[in-house]
């Protein structure tokens, strides 16, 4: 979380978290900048493309299982 950028959320999240003590906390997002669309409001924009928060989903879930493999059933990470 703490190399996020560009996300005007994200920037209050990682003060929430660093307030709370947490300092690393894996995350999947993105390096674009954000656009700024010149439309009406009353023009039918989506506000994301469905298989990109998919995608988001199966990079965390890939991340979880991987973590998980690589710790022993005690829960201690193998050497």
């Amino acid at each position: 979380m703490s190399e996020t950028h560009n996300d005007p959320l994200a920037r209050v999240m990682r003060r929430y978290l660093r307030r709370s003590g947490i300092i690393h906390l894996p995350v999947v997002y993105s390096t674009e900048e954000p656009v700024v669309f010149t439309q009406s409001v009353n023009d039918n924009v989506l506000g994301s493309f469905c298989s990109v928060t998919g995608t988001g989903g199966l990079f965390l879930a890939a991340r979880v299982i991987r973590d998980l493999v690589d710790t022993d059933k005690d829960g201690w990470e193998k050497k």
